[in-house]
């Protein structure tokens, strides 16, 4: 009988152990089913470095693409000045004549161009923000202006074709066009061939694009190097440095596109020879370098001489 009470407690007592196992295991699997405040607060602190590391990454790679369909907005207007000047006796496009300065503008290129381009969007550069007057729906902002020296010096001697370096010499750039009291932009139908509206500069001196209390355009190029004032003054505040990774993109004369620092142009008015150097003083104000000089550290001049 005694063996038999022994044996029944023993059974018993391995019950009762059993019990306790299984509940010392169910509670410790609910205890690390969670997370301490500790571990909470270390995970939120990776996640907050991996985000200040990865973000600028991804802001670069989309600033990246934003630059290179801007390049190839670009490419297809320079396409179209080439398939222009073919079509037209070599000459530029922007049929403005200006009395007060005593030569061709170069406004009106746009329209004159379209047939060329065939699509509005091409005009507009992903990285220019710039409001539009909701009036203007139908119109398109145009984020690249043209070389006042280009269509003013074909028209004067004959030929673009006949430029001696047109691989260095700017054809377009980028700009921002603010104007009035609202900031609105000037937007214009670029579909219509006898607009003349659009963009022109040289990157100085004399220059349609010179920021003022009524016409706030601004060079989207970084400050750039030479013009009779310091370029800085006309360069979009929102894009000081440039529009693209503190440089923008520039269509040449020969039809190709390539990203360029502000300090790599020399600007300013048509120099009297492509022997003269940055400054050097022109009929109208101050010469861009001439093709043949460019300073050291500049690959493009908006001299067409």
């Amino acid at each position: 009988m005694g063996s038999y009470v022994v044996k029944y407690s023993e059974a018993l007592l391995e019950i009762k152990l059993e019990e306790i196992n299984a509940m010392s295991k169910r509670k410790s699997h609910q205890y690390h089913c969670g997370f301490t405040l500790i571990e909470l607060l270390v995970v939120i602190a990776i996640i907050a470095i991996l985000a200040a590391i990865l973000f600028p990454v991804f802001e670069s790679v989309r600033e990246n693409a934003r630059r290179t369909t801007c390049a190839s907005n670009e490419k297809q207007i320079g396409l179209g000045l080439m398939q222009y000047v073919e079509d037209n006796d070599e000459q530029a496009p922007g049929t403005v004549f200006d009395p007060g300065r005593g030569q061709f503008t170069g406004q009106g290129w746009a329209g004159e161009m379209y047939a060329y381009i065939k699509s509005p969007g091409v005009y507009r550069c992903p990285d220019d923000y710039s409001p539009l007057d909701a009036s203007e729906a139908n119109h398109m902002l145009v984020s690249y202006a043209m070389n006042v020296n280009v269509s003013a010096n074909s028209r004067a001697n004959g030929s673009l074709n006949s430029q001696a370096a047109p691989a260095v010499t700017v054809a377009f750039f980028e700009i921002n066009q603010m104007w009035g009291p609202n900031n609105v932009d000037l937007a214009f139908d670029v579909t219509n061939p006898a607009e003349h509206e659009d963009p022109v500069g040289n990157g100085g001196y004399n220059d349609d694009c010179i920021p003022d209390t009524s016409q706030k355009r601004g060079y989207d190029t970084g400050t750039l190097a030479g013009a009779i004032v310091p370029s800085v003054f006309y360069c979009d505040a929102t894009y000081p440095n440039g529009r693209h990774s503190n440089g923008s993109n520039i269509i040449f004369c020969d039809g190709h596109v390539k990203f360029l620092h502000g300090s790599a142009i020399s600007a300013g008015q048509n120099a009297n020879r492509a022997t003269d150097p940055e400054n050097t003083p022109s009929p109208s104000g101050k010469g861009a370098a001439g093709t043949s000089n460019l300073s050291a550290g500049e690959s493009a001049t908006f001299s067409a001489i």
